[in-house]
């Protein structure tokens, strides 16, 4: 099994899920594999990362769950590491060490069937300020962009590093194209969740898209 199927079977597995998981990596210093995150209320965002392994030699995997993983540890609450499903065991060996670690254990079979032998608890390293500035407030930006634009997120949003947020900002939420000549950018306070629902609550999402689209070129928006 190659890296690739495995990382395609866990992003298919976090999506099935309800989570979102960006097709571009996302690059916080460090680059997992795969994040997902979801609202979990109206404040609080669940965020993952996973390290996908082809390899079942137990100890690249260890290595690898004290190495690469444990990095991801830092800015995210959760972290899995992921590989081809092993036999009895070495898979336990290698549950009882990402234990200690508090990490997860993600399998996936021949049919790219995954399946959670471990599930991860909260990180010990986790730094708030490095998961409030590198995926909380990134991530939020993400999802309230996609649901303001829908369908067409994919095409206007080719590269989550176009997505910015800035909580020392009065607007924390900048999405600017990338093209030569344009100069657009669109943001909402997010650290306020009446400006958000105040905004996006009397606005509908191809409406709004459309207005984006239609602007001419080098003109700024401004909320």
């Amino acid at each position: 099994m190659k890296e690739k199927e495995v990382t395609n079977a866990v992003k298919t597995y976090f999506e099935e899920k309800g989570y979102f998981s960006p097709k571009r990596e996302f690059n916080i210093g460090v680059r997992p594999d795969v994040v997902a995150f979801r609202w979990k209320n109206e404040y609080e965002i669940e965020a993952f990362a996973v390290e996908c392994k082809s390899t079942r030699k137990l100890r690249s995997l260890i290595e690898t769950g004290l190495t690469q993983a444990r990095e991801y540890q830092l800015a995210f609450p959760y972290v899995y590491l992921a590989s081809p499903k092993l036999e009895e065991k070495p898979l336990e060996i290698l549950k009882n060490t990402l234990s200690v670690l508090r990490m997860g254990l993600l399998s996936v079979d021949e049919n790219s069937i995954v399946e959670e032998e471990m599930k991860a608890s909260i990180s010990p390293r986790l730094s708030y300020g490095e998961f409030l500035f590198k995926v909380r407030q990134r991530a939020v930006a993400i999802l309230v962009y996609k649901e303001v634009v829908g369908d067409s997120f994919d095409i206007n949003v080719q590269d989550s590093e176009e997505i910015h947020c800035y909580i020392k900002e009065a607007a924390n939420f900048l999405l600017s194209n990338t093209g030569p000549r344009d100069n657009y950018y669109f943001g909402i306070c997010i650290e306020k969740q009446e400006n958000v629902k105040q905004t996006l609550g009397k606005i509908e999402a191809k409406h709004f898209h459309k207005l984006l689209t239609d602007l001419p070129e080098i003109k700024t928006i401004i909320w």
